[in-house]
């Protein structure tokens, strides 16, 4: 075999390697409830979508945006994994505005990569019953907790996703200290520790992100969603 042969297999065994890491699939994202099994699924469950206001809460009504999405549910349904992450410690505490009527309650907090280095957070509103706690690894699927108790008045059990992603205005993907998926609504008075949003280009410079197009693309066209 003459070195110019070699040569050639080496750039061709290179090449291959190339493109290899370019076809790559994405990471594998997981429907949330046990009960979602395909995309219609997924949209018929669609109770208050994100960016909207909140019809479904008369309490907060024209008065916080929404920076997640809220499903449509059944009292204590398992709720699984999106993605591959780490549970965030902050899981295993109580919440204000998490619980039935907005009183305290327990969210799922996991931290996932990036393909850039960095990482986001996905909370996972409303849940009972953790079958995981802060510092544990979870793959797409896994179970982390069963979805809560909520008012029938202001639509019932459901799970509510926020996305949380770093931006160049100087958030790390972290979480403010209140209303990490209801912002309050520009105008409105803000308590100390919470955010204020009035559109959706408002969400997106804070670094919430739709769900529906970061994890499932193409699904907020449906769905009658924002970016």
């Amino acid at each position: 075999m003459t070195a110019r042969v070699i040569a050639l297999l080496i750039v061709a065994f290179t090449a291959g390697l190339a493109y290899a890491e370019e076809a790559a699939p994405p990471p594998a994202v997981h429907y949330p409830l046990d009960t979602i099994r395909s995309d219609q699924d997924l949209l018929g469950r669609l109770m208050c979508p994100w960016g909207a206001g909140l019809p479904g809460y008369p309490r907060y009504n024209g008065t916080r945006i929404h920076a997640g999405l809220d499903l449509r549910a059944t009292l204590g349904e398992p709720v699984l994994a999106l993605v591959d992450g780490v549970v965030d410690p902050r899981s295993d505490t109580l919440h204000s505005g998490y619980g039935p009527g907005w009183t305290k309650g327990w969210v799922m907090i996991v931290r996932s990569p990036l393909p850039d280095g960095g990482s986001f957070l996905i909370v996972y509103g409303h849940t009972q019953n953790h079958r995981v706690v802060g510092g544990t690894p979870v793959k797409a699927g896994d179970v982390l907790a069963e979805v809560g108790p909520w008012l029938a008045s202001e639509g019932g059990p459901h799970l509510h996703l926020t996305v949380r992603m770093p931006t160049t205005a100087g958030t790390d993907g972290d979480l403010p200290r209140f209303g990490w998926g209801t912002p309050t609504l520009a105008g409105c008075p803000v308590r100390e520790g919470a955010e204020s949003a009035a559109t959706e280009e408002d969400l997106v410079r804070l670094g919430y992100r739709n769900p529906l197009t970061t994890l499932w693309s193409g699904l907020a066209k449906d769905a009658g969603g924002g970016e």
